[in-house]
């Protein structure tokens, strides 16, 4: 167009209109069409332009929300994993109670549980984020089930721990109490007081114990009553130790002392007497863990018993050692075949050995049935002698018994025989020789049986 206007321009110099009016007429049509096409370009441009624009923001507002979704997913997987590290925190706790109810062999104790696994975030640019965003929501909402289960299952293992534990404490003190009253009845010194039953949890403390951060005050708890049961079974054994203990001192102390008496008086003519009695030793802690409870109340009995014999053996030589006169009176009281006795004093002793060095403490004259009194010269029981039925004469030792015996012995087969004669404990027995040789040895044995008569209480 700038070319044909500078032709025009020449033309209009040189004065050639004609021509001039025809490039001037080409050069508008030319500048019509250009603003045309300009116009025309102008509008595809900008629908080009419209067109790329609206694409960016499509391509933006899609990446844009494929960003919120991937961050909400990569929320969601840090509330998830967030709950998983709470959630094997409580298993870690309830574990810890479990492990601590293995290590004390409690029965019936659960198993531990297992930890989760952490959530791996996958941030690929290709990863559906949508569907695994529902996914891990779905996990989500399973996984805060667990967490409550878990704190169910948690409750229950506290109550059954504690109860179990209560349980096991009463059990023993039951077993232990009744140890005391069985023990009681031996009339043992020093046994301990029973012990109180304990009651299960309350109502205060088993809410307490529904709270995850109270496991230490469950742990404090059970600490406490298995050491009280650890200190209750000690006890039971210790309290056993102490009654067995406590019977066979006191065993061996009547053995000892009857052991000492026996050698020093006769017990020949006494049927089932022991010239010893062997002394028991003492037991040891592990000695008693070896004995089951019926062992251990078999054993407690026989020691009674060969205690309550002993007892009756000791009793019987302690009597007929040196008895009293009054006692040897009581005694021939119950010979049926004794009709009158009187004791020796010293005006009318007629040996002259009461109260002498060697010499009897005491002499016994008695008549019996088989002899009549007045074939006997005398006017009391004693002058008439041993010849209206015996006497018994108590010394003060065994020595001095065997010494009288070896006098009597002196006179057999003789004339002056004046019947048999027997030693029972320190105390010679004597018969008539006007008795025939079985009533002699039948009232020898009446006089034996009524003074070993042995009345426990």
């Amino acid at each position: 167009v700038s070319m044909l206007k500078q032709v025009t321009f020449q033309l209009k110099v040189h004065k050639h209109f004609g021509i001039c009016l025809f490039f001037q007429a080409l050069s508008v049509c030319l500048l019509v069409q250009c603003q045309c096409s300009s116009t025309q370009l102008q509008k595809n441009v900008r629908q080009k332009w419209l067109l790329k624009s609206k694409q960016e923001k499509q391509q933006n507002n899609q990446q844009k929300d494929i960003t919120d979704i991937k961050n909400e997913y990569v929320e969601i997987c840090s509330v998830y994993n967030e709950t998983i590290a709470d959630y094997n925190d409580k298993v870690h706790t309830y574990n810890a109670l479990v492990e601590l109810l293995s290590r004390k062999n409690i029965k019936n104790t659960p198993k531990t549980i297992i930890e989760k696994e952490k959530y791996v975030e996958n941030t690929e640019s290709n990863y559906d984020y949508n569907e695994k965003k529902q996914l891990l929501k779905e996990k989500q909402n399973q996984l805060n089930k667990e967490v409550e289960e878990l704190l169910i299952l948690y409750n229950e293992l506290c109550l059954f721990s504690y109860n179990t534990a209560i349980e096991e404490y009463n059990l023993l003190v039951e077993k232990y109490n009744a140890w005391i009253i069985k023990l009681q009845s031996y009339n043992i010194a020093n046994m301990p007081n029973t012990e109180n039953i304990k009651d299960k949890i309350t109502e205060k403390k088993e809410d307490s114990y529904k709270k995850w951060s109270n496991f230490q005050e469950i742990c404090n708890d059970l600490e406490t009553i298995w050491a009280e049961t650890k200190s209750i079974e000690t006890g039971y054994v210790d309290i056993f130790l102490l009654a067995y203990n406590s019977i066979i001192n006191d065993y061996n102390i009547i053995a000892n002392e009857y052991n000492t008496i026996v050698k020093n008086t006769a017990i020949d003519f006494i049927d089932d007497l022991r010239r010893e009695y062997i002394l028991k030793v003492e037991k040891s802690s592990d000695d008693i863990l070896e004995f089951s409870d019926d062992e251990l109340c078999s054993e407690l009995n026989n020691i009674i018993l060969e205690t309550d014999m002993l007892i009756g053996d000791y009793l019987l030589v302690r009597q007929i050692t040196n008895p009293t006169e009054e006692w040897i009176k009581n005694c021939l009281k119950n010979v049926s075949s004794i009709t009158e006795m009187q004791a020796v004093t010293s005006p009318n002793d007629p040996n002259g050995l009461l109260g002498k060095e060697g010499g009897y403490t005491s002499c016994i004259y008695f008549s019996v049935k088989d002899i009549p009194t007045n074939s006997v010269k005398g006017k009391t029981i004693v002058e008439k002698g041993t010849d209206v039925g015996g006497a018994v004469e108590v010394y003060s030792t065994l020595e001095y018994a065997l010494n009288r015996c070896d006098y009597l012995s002196q006179f057999d087969e003789t004339l002056l025989y004046s019947g048999s004669y027997a030693i029972i404990g320190t105390m010679v027995i004597r018969t008539s020789y006007k008795l025939s040789n079985s009533q002699q040895v039948e009232l020898t044995n009446d006089i034996t049986k009524a003074l070993t008569q042995v009345n426990i209480e």
